[in-house]
Formats: C-alpha cells, structure tokens, sequence
C-alpha cells in the first residue's frame, strides 16, 4: 500500500537526450508564443541564482507535483541544476529565432 502523501523522489540522472528534447520543446514554446527577448533576457539575468531556484524547486516538489507532473518538475529541476543547461536553453532560443523568424527589411527601401 503506498503513502498518498508521498511523492517521487527526484531521479539522480536525466538522459541528456531527454533534456535536450525538453529544451528544444521550451524553445519552440518560447518562440511561438513570441517570448524569445523577455525569456533570454530574464534566463540571462537569473542565471547566477539558478542555483538558488534548483534547492527551491526541490523544496517545494510536494506542493508543486499535483500541479505540474512529476515528470516535468524533474525535467525543470534537472535544468536547474547545471548553468549549462540554463546556457543551452538560451542558444535554443536563439537558434528558434534566427533559423524561423526571417530577416526585416528596410522600410524606407520599400517607398
């Protein structure tokens, strides 16, 4: 019988395919929604603290698990953990941006 309050605890490794895929789906999201300058500029600005949101994260897992899914908190606190991965979401990002989105033109050549 298990404990209905309990909650899974966070798995020590996630495949890096795995957060790859997650950080390409972000940056998907991020771009479709026409996020991508507030979101490099928020992740650039919090990056030094991440680590301060990955111990939170962890702290608030049981409040945070019924809304969100195990799966997804495990996947965010799986980004938090290392820079890096906070680094490879803004290059996404970015990528989303430059490959999608097509080069402006002049609008004075136009007239």
């Amino acid at each position: 019988m298990s404990d209905p309050f309990s909650y899974p605890a966070p798995p020590q490794h996630v495949p890096d395919e795995e957060i790859e895929g997650f950080l390409a789906d972000l940056a998907s999201e991020v771009h479709k929604r026409k996020l991508s300058v507030m979101a490099i500029f928020l992740l650039e600005l919090h990056k030094p603290v991440a680590s301060f949101f990955y111990s939170g994260a962890l702290l608030s897992l049981p409040l945070l698990t019924p809304l969100f899914g195990a799966k997804n908190l495990h996947r965010v606190t799986a980004i938090l953990r290392k820079r890096e991965h906070i680094e490879r979401l803004i290059q996404a990002i970015e990528g989303q941006e430059a490959s999608i989105s097509p080069p402006r033109e002049n609008r004075d050549s136009a007239l």
